[in-house]
């Protein structure tokens, strides 16, 4: 069995509501969060998955490397890139954004709302990082896949960026 979230360094299962953390292994606690409109999917212990276990299996041995990124391979993953993120810019709505039906889907969902964490702005992210990399823009390097902001800022620490500083 396993919790969804655990406390880093004490592996205490976790919850968050209203930007506190609440402990799922205290009994008040979890009951508390229990009554909150949040998902519940995480307030439970859930059994461990072949895919948990074979990613578990993984950690076990040598760490995978990260694929070698050039140019040339850049530009071999543009044309399957170029389709998927044509179609990610034609589902936006005519603002301009990608709405879901459902923000979550569970009795707390608000009902249809932006996605900020949606696929199409990864897919888009990815074929712009591509095409920089073809022309020489950016350096040639594995920067992860699915981390947002990394993608969104590929060069610089973006630890260390000035947030503040940079907005005014």
């Amino acid at each position: 069995m396993m919790w969804h979230y655990v406390e880093p360094g004490t592996g205490r299962p976790i919850a968050s509501w209203r930007r506190k953390i609440y402990y799922l292994d205290d009994p008040k606690q979890l009951a508390f969060m229990k009554e909150q409109p949040t998902g519940v999917w995480y307030l439970r212990k859930s059994k461990v998955t072949g895919t948990i276990e074979r990613y578990l299996e993984q950690v076990k041995g040598p760490l995978p490397t990260c694929p070698e990124v050039t140019a040339e391979s850049a530009r071999a993953v543009l044309p399957g890139l170029r389709e998927k993120a044509r179609n990610a810019l034609e589902t936006q709505n005519e603002a301009g954004v990608w709405v879901r039906d459902k923000v979550a889907n569970f009795m707390g969902s608000i009902g249809a709302g932006f996605a900020p964490c949606s696929p199409r702005l990864r897919i888009l992210l990815e074929y712009i990082e591509a095409v920089r990399t073809t022309k020489g823009e950016l350096k040639p390097q594995y920067r992860g896949r699915g981390i947002l902001l990394q993608a969104a800022c590929p060069e610089a620490d973006w630890y260390e960026l000035q947030w503040e500083k940079n907005a005014q």
